[in-house]
């Protein structure tokens, strides 16, 4: 797309003059016709390389921007649904605790980070590797009656901290576990 260079060089040098609005509502125009064009011929990747080289351009306003990459994101949005990652619904979970584990979480002597890695590893070993919004909801749920206890209330921002904080919890543990198997592969017939 030779006219995201054109659009670069344009938004630049009008930056900070009178004209630069309708520079950018001009430019805007024009590669959203150019990305119409193209959008159905462009990979996964083309078009996430191409939406990012658009969001570093000087726009007037970030409308513009996201006007431009109206088609774009409507042909990201018609992925075929077996290409998609399908997300795993884990909620009963903690049903399939045993008895150590459940007494390793409500003792009150175990730090809440050793609580937080139990869980998270008992479902990462379990093959749980991409936990739908609710499965996400319920390890946390967890982990929080377990380290706080059920008649702590917290406010929904503390709340969506402990979420986030599992998350990302979640994620280490998970790539820790995929460079393990990457590792351990077994050695190669001659």
């Amino acid at each position: 797309m030779d006219l995201r260079i054109a659009s670069r060089s344009a938004l630049a040098s009008s930056v900070g003059t009178q004209h630069h609005m309708l520079v950018s509502k001009t430019q805007a125009n024009a590669l959203r016709h150019a990305c119409k064009d193209c959008a159905r011929d462009l990979t996964a990747e083309a078009i996430a390389s191409a939406v990012v080289e658009m969001s570093q351009l000087q726009w007037h306003d970030h409308q513009h921007m996201l006007f431009a990459a109206g088609p774009l994101n409507a042909t990201a949005d018609v992925m075929p649904k077996s290409q998609r990652r399908q997300m795993q619904d884990w909620s009963s979970l903690p049903s399939y605790f045993t008895s150590d584990m459940w007494e390793f979480l409500t003792n009150r002597s175990h730090c809440t980070a050793s609580k937080l890695d139990a869980i998270v590893s008992f479902a990462v070993k379990g093959g749980l590797r991409l936990p739908s919004e609710n499965t996400a909801k319920i390890m946390t749920g967890t982990w929080l009656v377990c380290t706080e206890g059920p008649s702590n209330f917290l406010s929904s921002e503390q709340k969506l901290v402990y979420l986030r904080h599992l998350k990302s919890a979640f994620h280490q543990q998970r790539k820790r576990v995929i460079t393990d198997t990457q590792c351990a592969k077994p050695p190669r017939q001659t």
